[in-house]
């Protein structure tokens, strides 16, 4: 009798210390500051309703616990071993299934601790080209390495429209050296994703004679948040906390969770025709019909400018600046860096709409333009920024990506850029 009195006064306490350690994770995640802003990029109040409802949910469960009976008390513990078994059985299908290269549900799978687009029927790698690149290149050929985001992996309207495949084309009308240009950017990427997938194609074997990398100016810096790290889940990039204590405990870090999330997008992308439910072939940004003569600033764009530039924001600037030197030091090879300008600064209708309503003192316009011209400036740079602002056709209507024209403009400033610069890697 006095061993089923221990034990029922000992599961009461596992529980209660259970359920005060997922509180505790909840507010140390969400509402302590210390991950600066919340670990989803899009839906973030729907995020945090669901995160008051758990710590609500949580208290409630822990205060009911230290005054409910046996019979209530065995409920609660096989509600939660039911809840961990389905939590265990997800984590085995992620990594064992989904996580593969051949499974085409999502868009991306993790190799080597790299995040990868899904495999197309042109190229194993998932990169934005017709053709799988070879390791070695031609003795009589330059090969230049573009690692970045979707501007790199490019949101022209074909392949060859690409900002990359411009690049190519115009270097090597007018170079007496020829040229082929490695497109490893992959959309969605931060710095740090870069400078993981520069490290693995080293290990791989592939050669390059220099690197040239992209960055995007409205949110490559937003993408390193502090204290967060990015995984694969379900197919799909997402940020969970660096601390293990937060990623274990907080039910919202759960795979069960992340995975109703991706189940829903997957639908509502599926149903509103903008990404097929299952992944079968290369799809690069589509551009839009330049018919559609309307121009929408979208809800999100303020969102992007309130994390871009308000004054509040913390950025996690050390991240970035270990990233770029990371890839300036291990590419073993002359390392250049594009800009991509936030479309608030190249895109006239974009600045007139946000300026027109903006409170300036809340906001640091120039603090990505100050904070590279003080850290990056020992790197040759290319700024793109003036060279798009002359022209106002850009852009994809109602997006941020740049259309055919922009891709155009953009790959050919490159290419002149990088022919100024041929004496820095022609060694061949």
């Amino acid at each position: 009798m006095q061993r089923i009195v221990a034990k029922y006064f000992f599961l009461k306490a596992v529980l209660i210390i259970f359920c005060f350690a997922v509180v505790c994770a909840i507010f140390l995640q969400d509402f302590s500051g210390y991950i600066p802003s919340c670990v989803f990029n899009r839906g973030q109040a729907f995020y945090y309703s669901a995160s008051s409802v758990c710590l609500a949910l949580f208290l409630s469960i822990g205060f009911f616990t230290f005054f409910c009976g046996k019979k209530t008390l065995f409920i609660i513990v096989v509600y939660f071993l039911f809840v961990f078994a389905i939590e265990i059985a997800i984590h085995v299908c992620d990594y064992f299934i989904v996580n593969s290269p051949n499974i085409r549900v999502g868009t991306c799978w993790k190799y080597k601790d790299v995040m990868l687009w899904r495999p197309n029927q042109y190229n194993l790698m998932g990169f934005n080209e017709k053709h799988t690149y070879t390791k070695e290149i031609s003795a009589d050929k330059l090969r230049i390495l573009f690692l970045g985001d979707s501007y790199t992996f490019s949101s022209g309207s074909s392949i060859e429209r690409s900002y990359c495949k411009i690049v190519e084309k115009y270097f090597n009308a007018h170079s007496k050296k020829q040229c082929e240009v490695f497109n490893a950017g992959v959309q969605a990427y931060s710095p740090h994703d870069s400078l993981k997938l520069l490290r693995l194609l080293k290990q791989e074997g592939y050669r390059y004679d220099a690197v040239v990398f992209s960055i995007f100016l409205q949110n490559d810096f937003i993408d390193e948040v502090i204290n967060t790290k990015r995984v694969v889940v379900g197919g799909f990039y997402q940020r969970f906390p660096e601390n293990w204590f937060i990623h274990y405990f907080h039910p919202l870090n759960t795979l069960t969770f992340r995975y109703i999330i991706v189940l829903k997008a997957l639908i509502s992308e599926t149903l509103n025709n903008k990404v097929p439910l299952l992944r079968t072939s290369l799809s690069p940004v589509q551009n839009k019909s330049d018919n559609d003569a309307t121009y929408i600033v979208k809800p999100e764009l303020k969102e992007l400018l309130d994390k871009n530039y308000h004054t509040k924001v913390k950025r996690n600037f050390e991240n970035v600046y270990k990233a770029i030197t990371g890839m300036a030091n291990e590419s073993g090879v002359p390392f250049y860096i594009v800009i991509f300008p936030d479309p608030l600064w190249s895109d006239r209708r974009i600045q007139d709409y946000f300026l027109s309503q903006t409170r300036f003192e809340n906001y640091d316009f120039m603090i990505y333009y100050n904070w590279i011209n003080k850290n990056l400036q020992h790197n040759k740079m290319l700024d793109l920024t003036e060279t798009l602002k002359k022209h106002n056709d850009c852009y994809i209507k109602n997006d941020t990506h740049l259309n055919d024209t922009g891709n155009r403009i953009a790959g050919e400033a490159v290419a002149n850029f990088l022919l100024a610069n041929i004496s820095d890697f022609l060694k061949k």
